[in-house]
């Protein structure tokens, strides 16, 4: 059963054909090597990455970057368009543009880290995030896993790697989460050893050997096993969004989105899980009301930053559809655990 309060915004256009197309070609994958969706970005994490919780992020990258009208580097070694790229992906206004980016994407620290540009870090592990079509990331500290896909991309893996177990490759033969100073590196500022494997369009990437190993020989159970989870990803796959952060650490799991309009504005997507569909209905009401009429905790009120489009109920979820005139408000506000994410 489905109840909306109002008409939600929905991706359309240019956009909705972009999003019905990834998600007719990711019908019938397990994995991200085919297009992106959020059921097939959980799938390819195994549950032992994330046992208590952490932050999911996920994207389209070329679909994202489409969105943003960003152009695309063709050289790894072109700082000034290297620079752009990265800003624009991240929601950051350029200058010369009226408007932010539409689309926010969370890079993992592996593809994103912000010590280091795609160029160092394909020098060390022959690819980066210009390689990269699409990812899928759980970090919860002091775990993290990522896998990212793009063609043929395991095939650029260096052969500068160190062989560590079969079918992993490292950048040390360190313990695992063992930190060296003197061996910081492109991969990981703290010199810890990264191990990586390799499948024909996937890469899997983690500070921890047991968790490559269940990738490749196919965890006991992933992040789409958990019905929580599971249940946020369908509802932004429904809304269409390119790139998404799902908040597992709470009593209550939460997901958000980004996705674009035919006028190129930003629609956010807030799924929040409830234990069933009758407590996820029960919420939008309160929802609707938290949006219109509620503030954050500095007294500011929240429909400054969100257009309520509509709050639906999409199963156990509740789906709460924006408008974002400053997109990268939602992840500050989730990864900071403010209203509405407290």
């Amino acid at each position: 059963m489905t109840r909306s309060t109002t008409t939600p915004l929905r991706a359309s256009g240019a956009a909705a054909a972009l999003a019905t197309a990834l998600i007719l070609t990711a019908c019938g994958d397990d994995d991200l090597a085919g297009e992106f969706s959020m059921t097939g970005a959980l799938a390819e994490i195994p549950a032992d990455a994330s046992p208590d919780g952490g932050l999911v992020m996920a994207a389209d990258l070329r679909a994202a970057c489409e969105a943003n009208g960003c152009d695309w580097p063709e050289d790894a070694d072109d700082d000034p368009a290297v620079g752009e790229w990265l800003g624009t992906m991240s929601g950051i206004p350029q200058p010369g543009v009226p408007t932010p980016p539409p689309v926010v994407v969370a890079l993992p620290g592996i593809i994103g880290s912000q010590s280091s540009l795609p160029a160092e870090l394909a020098d060390q592990l022959g690819f980066s995030a210009l390689d990269v079509d699409t990812f899928a990331a759980v970090e919860a500290a002091p775990q993290s896993f990522t896998v990212v896909t793009g063609e043929g991309i395991a095939d650029l893996l260096s052969d500068d790697l160190v062989e560590t177990g079969d079918g992993i490759v490292s950048t040390s033969d360190a313990d695992d989460l063992a930190t060296d100073m003197d061996n910081s590196s492109p991969a990981d500022p703290l010199g810890r050893a990264v191990h990586l494997a390799g499948d024909g369009d996937r890469i899997a990437v983690s500070l921890q050997t047991p968790l490559v190993e269940a990738w490749i020989d196919g965890p006991e159970a992933t992040l789409a096993d958990d019905e929580s989870l599971a249940s946020i990803a369908h509802a932004l796959d429904d809304a269409g969004v390119v790139s998404a952060v799902l908040d597992t650490s709470g009593t209550r799991p939460v997901g958000v989105g980004w996705a674009v309009d035919d006028d190129q504005g930003s629609v956010g997507t807030i799924a929040f899980a409830y234990g069933s569909e009758s407590e996820a209905e029960s919420a939008v009401d309160e929802l609707e009301t938290l949006f219109t009429e509620g503030t954050d905790e500095f007294g500011r009120p929240l429909a400054e930053r969100y257009a309520l489009e509509g709050v639906a109920t999409d199963g156990s979820v509740a789906v709460v559809t924006v408008g974002l005139e400053v997109p990268t408000v939602l992840l500050r506000d989730l990864t900071s655990r403010q209203t509405p994410f407290d």
